[in-house]
């Protein structure tokens, strides 16, 4: 039977493909064999000698294969990210979802961001209100923070029900499941009581606000809105973390620690100093962040700037006396109580003693000391400070 003469042809081509695929092949491998022996008996003979890859030596290309370089999960990602630049002329990535809509003026921006806040807000109403809807979640490890927010699951009558609302952060239920424990006359461990007048002290016991996003924050600050700490006696006196204080048989460091710093920070300030010093009339050991809750607040002890500095320098030196070593805060918050109120003469020479004691207990400045270090060096009739200079130098 005679055969296709194009039938033929392609049998043809196809052994002559065939043909040129396995010299390659072999070709491939005899060089990398060569190349393979000859780096082994360099790297025995010359450790540190390699030939230069592609160098030729009698005709013949010798391949040098390079050692495996290990790299991370973001290698990738990092390489990618060197080669793109950010463009400091383009709009804020938030705006750049539609180039169209993307907006020009103040208004347009406080209202499209705003508007994007008010739209996480509504999706974060809906997934605590109905989180039965929402039963996927693809991240891994579950993220708790984003998952619906469920109500305490054990009852507040036993002393895991209280130590599960301390540790979620719920300050009015945590109290009253202590109330409800103490009514049943259920024992409550020391260090739950611990933990939940530290827990009432940080929030003044009273449930913390929620969360704001970052566009409700930026335009608070811009309006004079924002949540900072407001310089105003807050503090419940009669409220329950001063009850469960006076509740509490055992009272050691810690639990005076506590009261003293929650009266701190919601500015009950003399009553804080008087607690100070009950606790070191008793004998009991203060730590540096009580030390410096105490300092945060001793420019409102007392209203002369000489009178700051003498009170400054006394709370330091019970600290030497004690053995506690004070570290960047404490510093700081003696640069504070300095730079707050009347600009004093004397101001600049009390801060250079500060700052040189920084220094003989090896304490790096933080933006926060050169700010105070300025604010309380600065003068409105035009006259140079030296420290000011020295700031530039440190």
């Amino acid at each position: 039977m005679a055969i296709p003469l194009t039938k033929c042809c392609c049998c043809s081509l196809v052994q002559n493909q065939r043909n040129l695929i396995r010299r390659g092949l072999w070709r491939t491998s005899a060089v990398f064999q060569e190349a393979v022996g000859t780096q082994s008996s360099s790297g025995s003979s010359q450790t540190s000698h390699q030939p230069p890859q592609g160098s030729r030596e009698d005709g013949v290309e010798k391949i040098v294969i390079p050692k495996k370089k290990k790299r991370d999960e973001l290698s990738i990602l990092k390489a990618l990210a060197s080669t793109v630049k950010r463009d400091y002329n383009a709009p804020h990535y938030k705006y750049i979802d539609d180039p169209f809509l993307i907006p020009t003026s103040a208004l347009e921006k406080r209202s499209y961001s705003l508007a994007k806040a008010s739209g996480k807000k509504a999706a974060r109403y809906v997934l605590q209100r109905y989180p039965g809807n929402f039963q996927h979640n693809p991240a891994e490890p579950s993220i708790e923070a984003f998952m619906p927010k469920s109500g305490p699951q054990l009852p507040e009558g036993e002393v895991a029900g209280l130590r599960e609302r301390i540790e979620r952060r719920l300050p009015t239920e945590a109290y009253l499941s202590y109330l409800s424990m103490k009514e049943k006359g259920t024992e409550v461990p020391e260090e739950t009581m611990k933990d939940l007048l530290d827990l009432l002290c940080v929030y003044n016991s009273e449930d913390p606000e929620p969360d704001q996003f970052p566009d409700e924050l930026y335009f608070n600050r811009e309006v004079g809105q924002d949540n900072t700490r407001k310089i105003r006696k807050t503090w419940q006196d009669k409220g329950p973390a001063e009850q469960l204080f006076t509740e509490m048989e055992t009272k050691d460091a810690t639990v005076y620690g506590s009261l003293i710093k929650g009266r701190a920070k919601y500015f009950q300030v003399d009553r804080a100093y008087e607690l100070l010093r009950e606790m070191k009339e008793k004998g009991l050991q203060a730590d540096v962040h009580v030390y410096n809750a105490i300092l945060s607040i001793a420019a409102f002890l007392k209203d002369r700037p000489d009178l700051r500095w003498q009170l400054g320098q006394e709370i330091m030196a019970d600290m030497a006396a004690s053995g506690v070593q004070p570290n960047l805060q404490t510093f700081n918050n003696v640069l504070y109580l300095l730079s707050r109120g009347l600009r004093f003469k004397e101001t600049p020479n009390w801060m250079m003693q500060v700052i040189n004691e920084m220094k003989r207990c090896f304490i790096e400045p933080s933006l926060a000391t050169w700010y105070y270090l300025i604010q309380g060096c600065y003068t409105t009739d035009g006259k140079t400070c030296n420290i000011c200079s020295f700031s530039f130098q440190y």
